[in-house]
């Protein structure tokens, strides 16, 4: 007989072991606990999509019944912060806003007489220009987001008409898609 809880399954004596429940038995002190992953997973699956859409870190904690600090450990774990923020701002919405920089900046330069502020000016703009630089010739892991959230995209509308496109593939995809962001964030 088993009672479900929000982490544990209690299960009988005679019920065949998981290979990991050893392990969570030490930490309940009782062998007749083991981890329940599955609704563990379904919660984060669907934390981190409330969190993609813009929903703060309490009301996912409230929704799905988890605590604040766990739900912000997946998602610094997950790199859900950086994959909201691609979905925000493209990498071509982004070099726009750096040419706009710049050209305030010459604007201003334009319009003083200051030696300093040529040479301050100056700095900040090729910094800039850098930056726009790396953004036009690299692929980023912004690009990876990007493509991995359009795909995402075109995968659910196509599993309506592609039964192979099941909710364990699409959680095996997003699993794979999730460790490569957070191998390759800051590289």
């Amino acid at each position: 007989m088993a009672q479900v809880s929000s982490r544990f399954v209690e299960i009988g004596e005679n019920a065949p072991a998981a290979p990991f429940s050893r392990r969570a038995a030490k930490v309940c002190g009782s062998k007749n606990f083991a981890f329940m992953t599955t609704d563990t997973e379904k919660k984060k699956s669907l934390a981190r999509t409330l969190f993609l859409g813009g929903m703060s870190q309490k009301e996912i904690a409230e929704k799905c019944g988890i605590s604040r600090n766990t739900i912000n450990k997946w998602a610094t774990q997950g790199g859900w912060t950086e994959a909201r923020a691609a979905q925000n701002i493209t990498r071509p919405e982004l070099v726009n806003k750096l040419l706009l920089a710049c050209s305030k900046m010459l604007d201003q330069l334009a319009d003083a007489d200051d030696p300093e502020l040529y040479a301050g000016m100056a700095d900040k703009i090729s910094k800039l220009s850098s930056t726009i630089e790396r953004l036009d010739k690299k692929a980023s892991i912004v690009d990876a987001i990007e493509v991995f959230i359009a795909f995402g995209k075109w995968l659910e509308y196509r599993s309506k008409t592609d039964a192979e496109i099941t909710v364990d593939f699409l959680k095996k995809l997003n699993h794979y898609q999730d460790m490569y962001i957070s191998e390759n964030i800051g590289k």
